[in-house]
């Protein structure tokens, strides 16, 4: 099992960067636009991908605003061998921190098997970038969904 780490640095207010990584307005403006999210400790999101059908559940475990997100994988409807079908169980955590002038979105998202690695990262490498996108002119380059 290994983390995928990943870190966004942009001009953005912790509170407008906290809304990006924990509302379904803000996973629809950068990650997928078929997001469904209850933005509470317990809640659920959903994620929806248009290559493959592929979608994953996400179960929020902690929720503090300007400052951290921590969430856990439940479950995934991937083809078995997909990419994302050995999420489950994987957490993924943003941590947002102010930084000179910026504010930093550290990424981490751990427990991802190694057969899921490489393209675990090539895709938050693009999602990261979109993320940054995102901050910087309110318009990310998400995926479509499904």
């Amino acid at each position: 099992m290994a983390t995928v780490a990943h870190e966004v640095r942009a001009k953005v207010d912790p509170n407008q960067a906290y809304k990006a990584v924990s509302t379904q307005e803000g996973f629809r403006g950068w990650w997928t636009r078929a997001s469904k999210v209850d933005p509470k400790v317990g809640g659920e999101a959903e994620f929806r991908f248009s290559q493959g059908g592929a979608a994953m559940t996400f179960r929020f475990d902690e929720l503090k605003p300007g400052k951290s997100v921590k969430m856990t994988c439940v479950r995934t409807n991937d083809q078995p061998g997909g990419h994302v079908d050995n999420w489950v169980g994987t957490v993924l955590e943003f941590e947002i921190e102010p930084a000179g002038g910026e504010t930093v979105v550290r990424l981490r998202h751990g427990g991802v098997p190694g057969e899921s690695l490489a393209q675990t990262q090539k895709g938050w490498g693009h999602f990261g970038a979109s993320l940054k996108q995102y901050f910087e002119t309110g318009t990310g380059t998400p995926d479509a969904g499904s």
